[in-house]
Parts: C-alpha cells; sequence; structure tokens
C-alpha cells in the first residue's frame, strides 16, 4: 500500500518512460490542462467536515486511551480517509501511549490474516523522515473502498468516481482561470489621441472624487468623424463566467460529494431549511456514523480495551421526531409511548 503522494507511489509505469511522463507533465501544466481531483473544493469541503466532527468527538475509555485519542489525532485519520481512503498511524507506549501519523508506507506479508503482516512504514520530521518496519499489531489502520484484489490498499471515493471527479476538477480550474484574468475598465480614445498621460493620472486617482477631462466630441484633435459615441465609456474586463461551466462545475462537485457519502445539498448552502436539516441527518447516518463505528472497531481491537466515540447531540432530526410524536399522540398513543418509540427519554 502506498500513500497517493509518496515517491513510491509517483514513480512511472513500465509501459512509459521516465522522461515521457516528465515531458508530458510540463506541458500539460504549461498548457493549463492539469488539474487535480483531490485538490478540488468539494473534496476538502468533505474532508474538512469529516475531520471536524471527529476532532470535536468525545473518547469514552481508559485514560491513556483518551489522552493518546486527541482531537488533531481523530481529525487526521479522518481527513485522510476521505482524501486517500486510507489512514495510518504507528502505536508506541514508550512514554505513555501515542499515535504517530505515518506519511507513507509499503505491505508485507503472505496469506489472508491481515494481523499478520507487517508494514514498512515513513514517519516525517522537520529535519529527517524515520522509515522502520512495524507489525499490523502496532498499528491504527482504517481502510475505505478497498478491492478483493488489494485489501491491504483503501481507495477514496473520488478516485473510485475518477471521471466526475476529473471533470470537477477540470472545471473548477476552468472557472479559475476565468477568474484570474485580466480585470479592469477600458476606455477608448480617438487613435490621434496623442498624449493622454495627464487623463490616466486624472481616471486613477478618482476614488468618488470629481475629473474634468476634455472632451472626446470633436476627436481629440483627428476630427468629429474620429470621435467615440459617447465620452468616456469605459467597457469593462474581466471574467465572464459561462452559465454551462458554471452549471457543470456544480453538478460534478455534488456528484464527487456524494461518491464521499456527503450530501449534496450541504455542499453549495443554498437549500431551504428542511433539506438542510435532513441532509445534516444523512450525513450523520451515511459518513459520520459509519466512520466513527470503523475507528471504534479498530482501536478497541489494537488497544484491546473498549473505545467509544460520542458526538453531541444536535438535533439532526427533531422535526421529524416531532412530526412523528405529533402524529402518535393524536392516534391515542401515550405521549412518554411516543417519545420512547421516536427515541426521546
Amino acid at each position: 500500500m502506498r500513500w497517493p503522494w509518496s515517491k513510491a507511489a509517483r514513480r512511472p509505469e513500465e509501459r512509459s518512460g521516465y522522461t515521457d511522463l516528465v515531458v508530458t507533465a510540463l506541458l500539460g501544466a504549461a498548457e493549463g490542462k492539469v488539474a487535480d481531483a483531490g485538490k478540488s473544493f468539494a473534496v476538502e469541503t468533505v474532508a474538512g467536515t469529516l475531520g471536524r466532527i471527529m476532532a470535536a468527538a468525545g473518547v469514552e475509555g481508559p485514560d491513556e486511551a483518551r489522552r493518546a485519542l486527541s482531537p488533531s489525532v481523530l481529525g487526521a485519520m479522518a481527513y485522510d480517509a476521505v482524501r486517500h481512503g486510507e489512514s495510518l498511524h504507528v502505536l508506541t507506549a514508550n512514554e505513555g501511549l501515542r499515535l504517530t501519523r505515518a506519511s507513507e508506507w509499503d505491505w508485507t506479508g503472505r496469506g489472508d490474516d491481515p494481523s499478520r503482516w507487517t508494514a514498512k512504514v515513513t514517519t516525517p520530521s522537520p529535519t529527517e523522515s524515520y522509515t522502520r518496519a512495524v507489525p499490523a499489531a502496532d498499528l491504527i489502520v482504517l481502510r475505505w473502498g478497498s478491492t478483493a484484489a488489494e485489501p491491504w490498499r483503501g481507495v477514496a471515493g473520488h478516485v473510485r468516481a475518477s471521471e466526475t471527479a476529473r471533470m470537477a476538477a477540470e472545471a473548477e480550474k476552468a472557472v479559475a482561470d476565468e477568474a484570474g484574468g485580466p480585470v479592469g475598465s477600458l476606455i477608448p480614445v480617438p487613435e490621434m489621441a496623442g498624449d493622454t498621460s495627464a487623463i490616466k493620472t486624472a481616471v486613477a486617482a478618482l476614488r468618488g472624487g470629481v475629473a474634468m477631462p476634455p472632451t472626446t466630441a470633436g476627436g481629440m484633435g483627428a476630427g468629429p468623424g474620429a470621435a467615440p459615441h459617447r465620452d468616456w465609456r469605459p467597457d469593462r474586463l474581466g471574467a465572464a463566467f459561462n452559465e454551462a461551466l458554471v452549471r457543470a462545475h456544480r453538478q460534478a462537485a455534488e456528484g464527487v460529494a456524494s461518491s464521499l457519502g456527503y450530501p449534496p445539498a450541504l455542499l453549495f448552502g443554498d437549500a431551504d431549511g428542511t433539506s438542510q436539516r435532513e441532509s445534516l441527518r444523512r450525513l450523520h447516518l451515511q459518513l459520520v456514523l459509519p466512520f466513527t463505528r470503523c475507528v471504534e472497531a479498530e482501536l478497541s481491537a489494537k488497544l484491546e480495551t473498549g473505545v467509544t466515540l460520542t458526538h453531541d447531540s444536535y438535533a439532526l432530526d427533531m422535526v421529524s421526531r416531532a412530526s412523528v410524536v405529533d402524529k402518535l399522540v393524536r392516534a391515542g398513543v401515550p405521549t412518554a409511548t411516543a417519545l420512547e418509540a421516536v427515541g426521546i427519554d
């Protein structure tokens, strides 16, 4: 298993020469054709959201485990799992239990029992990187999207939905390129206007004040035929986003978010309150809760003690629960029974 950003993962395929790949990449970058789907705002939104939610989770278990599972560690697990489909931390107990985030690794081992595998793990530091072989029992490993052919390797959702992710990245890059173009106002003057530096200075100095440049009605010395239709009419030069491109970007970004278990209605924030509340409930059920269960299972197994992660009881679906309670009470069900039926004590 290799990190997508590791040196090992960037080694060229055998069917292409290294020089050919480098030249292709340089040409693509020069032509503005390179777009990284993993850097799109949709992927970052999902990774950042889950990372922050997990960082805010409460940890129930032995004191040593609670100290080791700091908000930054839990947040990093979520962030890496979304962006790369996998996360790995080295478990050490030299001076208290500690989890160290790995930057890259390779698995070795025989047989189909993951507990018998060993990973060559690299952990970075400001001055050097440290690489060592670590048995699976000393690793906290989270994988999403593994295939039957490579169960030791996680695959991110946007990597599986690669065509949609690529379209989202390309559309986002096109919009960014458009926004990065020249911006300003053009004021056409007759070709024989002569020295216009004084006029440029006066116009550039305007900050809500008044300037009195000469009229262009006489063609600035070239005759009325060379005069503009109107005096000092600026033509705006700047981004003019293509509506079809903007729509395509939005649809592709929503597709990427969906592939990662993130409700599209939360991506742009322009949905109504009802949709937002339903999407929040789906976010919890589709992404937060499954990931939490995976983390709990891995931590409990490797730490050999029960570890539970809790989230604040924010109102995920209180509106729908209230509606159910109201209908049950109207049907003659006792209020206490109705509340218990929807999980409210």
